[in-house]
């Protein structure tokens, strides 16, 4: 789903009753490197430092409940 600029995925698991690993994955037009000073700045620690994978890069944090939030940049040259 798109938002203005931004990219909103809701992954689906099937694993039973298991709650998800990742519960929101928001796709990112800063560097995540901006994000990650933007949230630490804002007292928000990050889950899961920038990690590179096959899509790009990506990041998380955890929301109040404790579910992760993933923040990714995709590589565009993948989607061009």
């Amino acid at each position: 789903m798109r938002l203005g600029n931004n990219l909103l995925a809701v992954h689906a698991v099937t694993e039973g009753n298991v709650e998800p690993s990742i519960a929101l994955s928001f796709d990112s037009p800063a560097s995540l490197e901006q994000v990650a000073a933007n949230l630490e700045a804002g007292g928000i620690p990050l889950e899961q430092p920038i990690t590179d994978v096959a899509y790009g890069r990506t990041m998380s944090v955890r929301d109040p409940d404790g579910r992760e939030i993933e923040i990714a940049e995709h590589d565009r040259k993948l989607y061009t």
